[in-house]
């Protein structure tokens, strides 16, 4: 559920529980050893609630020269959110609550008034949307409305998986889009995932699953590990996404939420 790196018009599924409070999933089958099993290799997901505070770079390249580069920061309490990005060429700071979608926005250090924020906030909350769900996919396999679906053991390139899937129910912005988690038997950590998106319309997608790595996992903070490499797998052009900057804690660094200077604060 998240959007096609550039495309506005795709969305990742609605993070339900930004507070990261422990709710069990719909689907009520042996997956949910799965997912309990890959939280664990994590780090463990008592560790993962009780760290409220996330920064990530989320950097998409192609060919090897960069596209896009977002930083984010996280209150996962209580919604606080900043995004650094760029619209239009232009540099653009949001800070708003993931809760109501309401914040305000800076274009080139000058703030947006009225209206004119709207399309910046939506930007932002796409991003939001988009940019965690690559980051934290593996983390929010028992959110409300997402069914787990044993798929059994795969070998693909000599490496063994057990393969879980996912799809949604009527919840989110892109409910019908459907995931494949490859779960490594060596380590547990999920190593690849494939998807098919639903189409503009809102009808499932069709065709072959598009299949990217998960690869390059480090510790974040306390022990728990992120992914920071993501390859699409295939032909077409060489597509990557990066997350080289991660960092999870308790501690909440209230600057980050602090409007910018000069600009009659």
């Amino acid at each position: 559920m998240w959007s096609v790196i550039a495309d506005p018009r795709r969305r990742a599924l609605s993070l339900l529980t930004l507070l990261m409070i422990a709710v069990p999933a719909c689907a009520k089958d042996d997956t949910t050893e799965w997912a309990n099993a890959v939280m664990k290799a994590m780090g463990g997901k008592d560790t993962f609630d009780a760290d409220r505070y996330l920064t990530f770079r989320f950097v998409v390249e192609r060919d090897g020269k960069q596209l896009a580069s977002n930083d984010h920061a996280w209150d996962r309490y209580t919604g606080r959110y900043r995004l650094d990005s760029q619209k239009d060429g232009k540099p653009v700071r949001v800070i708003m609550n993931v809760n109501d979608r309401q914040g305000r926005v800076w274009v080139e250090g000058k703030e947006v008034e009225g209206d004119a924020t709207k399309p910046y906030l939506e930007m932002a909350y796409g991003r939001f949307i988009n940019d965690s769900y690559w980051l934290l996919m593996p983390w929010k396999w028992l959110d409300p409305g997402v069914t787990l679906h044993d798929e059994g053991e795969r070998n693909v390139d000599g490496a063994d998986y057990h393969v879980v899937s996912l799809s949604f129910g009527n919840v989110g912005l892109t409910p019908k889009d459907r995931y494949w988690a490859f779960i490594s038997k060596k380590d547990g950590l999920m190593r690849r995932w494939e998807f098919v998106l639903q189409n503009d319309d809102g009808s499932p997608g069709t065709g072959a699953p598009t299949p990217f790595t998960w690869e390059d996992w480090k510790d974040g903070g306390d022990g728990l590990l992120f992914c920071r490499k993501h390859v699409k797998i295939g032909s077409g052009p060489a597509l990557a996404i990066l997350f080289p900057d991660v960092k999870i804690s308790k501690d909440v660094d209230e600057s980050a939420f602090t409007p910018p200077t000069g600009n009659g604060e």
